[in-house]
């Protein structure tokens, strides 16, 4: 393919060149035909003037067009060379491989990260998915499969190991039942109430997803978790329930309590310090809309 600065600094050279052609043509013709003792005609003199000045006219266009391209961004075609350069040439942030320990309960999202991540990179062959997924695992779950040998042909044994050691809908359950029974009580620090929010709901989506009829259990629930709150945020919870007349409150209700209860906290975490009265004030403007 043609360079069009290059073509362009040629076509420049020749039409310099070719400057004087015409009078030129008109010189030796004039001594051709004093030798020869003819004329050539009028009409084939007019014919190379025509050819003559239609080359130089399109060379004069070629050049004119080909210094518009170089200097102007062209909208027909897309992203320019430069464009497309800076786009390739773009970095963004690398993204950390996930950790797993062998909690069953976070099988699922190692899994769901690591494939995205790893193991549907075109550009990775097996080998080096194998290391990667040796770089992930800790603990109990890098024994799994700490005495396989690292070849291509053994990367999806590793994986199929893993699956059917982790995979397990039964064990995955019961891990966070026990998580939601084993979920420390909340203290007067508003990032304690926070926790046990962002668990409970963490633990509840991961149940449901696996098929458990998790607003079957509102009452267990409910009653576990309102007796891992401080005194204050279960009698508040109380209150809320009979001031909003709710006969037979839900695990979301309950929820929507925390999250608005942990708002409340933050808020006076965050005033307290520089106004003593921000307390009484904060409550009294937002238990209205606990």
């Amino acid at each position: 393919m043609i360079d069009p600065a290059m073509d362009s600094d040629s076509t420049k050279a020749r039409l310099e060149q070719a400057t004087g052609l015409l009078d030129n043509f008109n010189t030796v013709q004039d001594e051709i035909e004093i030798l020869s003792e003819t004329e050539l005609s009028s009409s084939e003199r007019a014919t190379f003037e025509d050819r003559y000045y239609s080359a130089i006219e399109n060379a004069h266009r070629y050049t004119k067009a080909s210094k518009q391209i170089n200097t102007e961004p062209s909208s027909n075609v897309g992203l320019s060379h430069h464009q497309l350069h800076s786009v390739s040439n773009t970095r963004f942030p690398n993204i950390e491989l996930p950790k797993f320990h062998g909690e069953y309960e976070k099988w699922g999202q190692f899994r769901d990260m690591f494939l995205a991540l790893v193991d549907r990179d075109p550009t990775l062959d097996n080998v080096k998915k194998f290391y990667y997924l040796m770089s992930c695992l800790k603990g109990e779950a890098a024994r799994v499969i700490e005495n396989m040998e690292v070849t291509g042909e053994n990367y999806d044994h590793a994986w199929q190991l893993l699956k059917s050691r982790y995979e397990n809908s039964t064990v995955i359950i019961k891990n966070h039942v026990r998580e939601l029974v084993e979920m420390p009580s909340v203290t007067r620090d508003p990032h304690s109430l926070r926790k046990l929010t962002d668990d409970l709901q963490k633990h509840l989506r991961s149940l449901t997803s696996l098929g458990e009829p998790v607003t079957q259990w509102s009452t267990l629930l409910i009653y576990l978790i309102t007796k891992k709150l401080d005194p204050s945020s279960e009698k508040s919870w109380e209150e809320h329930v009979i001031s909003r007349q709710i006969e037979s409150p839900g695990i979301d209700d309950l929820i929507k309590f925390l999250n608005a209860r942990c708002q409340l906290l933050e808020a006076i975490s965050r005033e307290k310090s520089d106004n003593p009265q921000a307390e009484h004030r904060i409550h009294r403007l937002t238990t209205r809309n606990l």
